[in-house]
C-alpha cells in the first residue's frame, strides 16, 4: 500500500499557488476539496456489504 500525501494528488500545487497569490491560506481552497472527497466517497456504491444492504433497504422503502 502506498502512503499518499496531499501533494501527490493532481492540481495540489496549482491550488496552493493560487491561494498564495490571492493572499489566502491554502486551507481556504483545500478544505472544500477535502469535504467534497469525503462526500463523494460516502455516496458512491462500491459494492461493499454495508452499501449493498443500505441500497437494498432504500429501494424497498422508496419503491
Amino acid at each position: 500500500m502506498h502512503n499518499l500525501a496531499p501533494r501527490d494528488f493532481p492540481n495540489y500545487g496549482i491550488r496552493v499557488q493560487s491561494s498564495v497569490e490571492a493572499k489566502r491560506p491554502p486551507a481556504v481552497v483545500l478544505m472544500p476539496v477535502a469535504f467534497g472527497t469525503i462526500f463523494g466517497g460516502m455516496v458512491t456504491l462500491i459494492g461493499t456489504t454495508p452499501d449493498s444492504i443500505v441500497a437494498h433497504y432504500r429501494k424497498e422503502i422508496a419503491g
